[in-house]
């Protein structure tokens, strides 16, 4: 999308026709996974993930169906409320404020991320950890409000919890949900070679792992220490292999709290045990996902580079009227050729425009240049895929030819002049204009410099043009040359 809102990522049919259904399951069931397991049925939820799920449904899209989706994500977290709650009241305000900031953080996202990646760069994750904050901010205010007024929550501690909750579960789970809905995780398996997949498969189960083993078995053990696979992956894998490593780690802190074990719950308390996770996964959060996003932001600024010395190379080697290689470069290309020339047989062929000077004259000199870039299409398309043909200047071309014998380039010769004279170039008044080349042939030998067999190769086109022009000439210097020449 761009900064206007306008998603460049279209997602899969069967998600624009059901996303409204697609983002009240996924919303149940994130909401009631969260209540159940970090909350003891009154409490704030400590990571409320179930927001992040609609606002990466929505942002992934063109074209969101705000109303409906929004509206089916109300009505299932009344349900995932009245479900383990059982209230109605509570949670219809809940549900109300939770829309708000998913409301909030998807507009924004929109409007001030657009197409990028949240860890593009690390500019671009400041203002994803802003929008966030300010969106679950939002919402924590009026979330604080229902539950001063219905439940007699202290409105400073609610408003806190719920702000803490709403803003880990949108900067840990909406990057990756994102993602995923706009088919990026797809791509790149499909992008990757079958060694790639696996080293990404083994650095994911290998974080996946350690965070198993740190929360579940382990009773004193630093719990930073996950940092380690993390910034692996990140190195590795790169930022969408970060986004699914951090939440990977989350779903395994947030399950150790709720089954009891661990270094999670060596705290004393319920509170103490929330303390403890959250400030864990703010630490992970900023630690590993601004990392990415610089390493990524890095790695597009080197491909821009890459990209961009490549274009250079392209501008420095290439003619400008016809798109041919131009004579420096393919100087030093056949140069480099002939000095490991070793038992190749290769030609050389200097190719002239018959009377070039009477289309500029006559027809004027775009005719003239539409002829060169005429002659260099017709060329391109019925030479072999090894040869190199060069604009070497003004009307005159240079052919090199690989592995060929001059029996093979006079067949060359004479396949281009016949192809020539069957695609005449049509001027804009319909009128047919034909073309012919005299080409010069010499043969290479181990001795020769460029200088030497472009010489030779000249002097036969000269012969050519001597013949009537619109045919070809070959060059036999010495007895090797004819004995070679022919086999």
């Amino acid at each position: 999308m761009t900064k206007s809102g306008v998603a460049v990522h279209r997602p899969k049919s069967w998600l624009n026709q059901f996303d409204w259904l697609v983002g009240a399951a996924l919303y149940f069931a994130t909401a009631v996974t969260m209540i159940h397991v970090t909350t003891n049925g009154r409490e704030i939820a400590a990571v409320w993930v179930a927001n992040a799920v609609l606002v990466g449904l929505l942002a992934a899209k063109e074209r969101p169906k705000w109303l409906s989706v929004i509206f089916s994500a109300l009505v299932a977290n009344a349900f995932a409320n009245m479900f383990t709650r059982g209230d109605f009241a509570a949670p219809m305000f809940f549900g109300l404020a939770n829309m708000v900031e998913i409301a909030i953080a998807t507009w924004l996202l929109r409007a001030f991320v657009g197409s990028a990646s949240v860890l593009s760069s690390l500019a671009v994750f400041i203002r994803f950890s802003l929008i966030g904050f300010f969106a679950s901010t939002i919402s924590g205010l009026l979330g604080a409000f229902a539950a001063w007024h219905l439940l007699g929550e202290v409105f400073l501690a609610s408003w806190m919890a719920w702000t803490l909750s709403d803003a880990l579960g949108l900067l840990v789970f909406v990057p990756f949900f994102l993602a995923l809905f706009r088919g990026d995780y797809v791509k790149c398996i499909q992008e990757k070679s079958p060694l790639e997949r696996l080293e990404t498969a083994a650095l994911l189960i290998l974080t996946l792992g350690a965070a198993w083993i740190l929360f579940f078995v382990l009773r004193e053990a630093p719990i930073f220490i996950l940092l380690v696979p993390t910034m692996l992956v990140t190195i590795r894998i790169g930022q969408l292999g970060t986004k699914a490593a951090v939440m990977l780690i989350a779903a395994v802190g947030i399950s150790s709290t709720f089954l009891k074990t661990g270094l999670i719950y060596r705290a004393n308390d319920y509170d103490g045990q929330i303390l403890i996770l959250q400030i864990f996964l703010f630490v992970l959060l900023f630690s590993s996902l601004p990392v990415a996003a610089d390493l990524t932001a890095r790695r597009s600024a080197v491909a821009a580079l890459g990209r961009r010395e490549q274009e250079l190379k392209q501008i420095a080697t290439t003619d400008s009227l016809t798109g041919l290689m131009n004579r420096p470069a393919f100087v030093e290309f056949a140069e480099g050729l002939l000095s490991r020339l070793q038992n190749r047989h290769v030609c050389l062929v200097a190719i002239d425009v018959d009377h070039f000077k009477r289309f500029n004259d006559t027809f004027g000199h775009h005719v003239g240049d539409d002829a060169l870039r005429h002659l260099a299409s017709v060329a391109r398309a019925h030479l072999r895929s090894g040869d190199v043909l060069s604009r070497f200047g003004g009307d005159e071309f240079m052919l090199l030819l690989p592995d060929a014998k001059i029996a093979d380039a006079q067949r060359i010769c004479a396949r281009l002049g016949d192809h020539l004279r069957r695609a005449p170039l049509r001027l804009e008044d319909g009128t047919a204009l034909m073309i012919s080349v005299s080409c010069g042939i010499a043969a290479a030998e181990k001795t020769d410099s460029f200088t030497e067999l472009s010489r030779r190769a000249d002097t036969a086109l000269y012969d050519a043009k001597d013949a009537g022009r619109g045919t070809h000439r070959s060059a036999f210097e010495s007895r090797s040359q004819l004995r070679t020449a022919f086999g």
